[in-house]
């Protein structure tokens, strides 16, 4: 799936563009992913485990300048199992102080 497919699947979700832009660059650049597609599954397609996923999460949130989460927060939360989960999860955290 090219990159301007992804953004546009993830556009249709509602999701930010530097966010989906991020995801799509670090699953190819940092997982070694080819092709990420917004329907995949984390676990499965890419054979993640839970601390890659965490990895993935931080290293987003981080360069859209977003606020992690604390475990309070994620506590009952849907698991992120796909990388649609992922972007809508990514989507909701707020920004970080000090961000536009």
């Amino acid at each position: 799936m090219s990159n301007s497919t992804f953004l546009d699947d993830a556009r249709g979700l509602g999701v930010r563009d530097d966010i989906a832009q991020l995801v799509h660059e670090t699953l190819v650049r940092s997982f070694r992913v080819k092709n990420p597609s917004v329907q995949s599954d984390l676990y499965k397609a890419f054979g993640m485990v839970d601390d890659e996923l965490d990895l993935l999460v931080v290293e987003v949130a981080v360069g859209a300048k977003l606020r992690l989460p604390s475990p309070t927060e994620t506590f009952g939360q849907p698991a992120v199992r796909t990388v649609k989960d992922l972007l809508l999860f990514l989507n909701r955290l707020p920004s970080s102080a000090g961000s536009i």
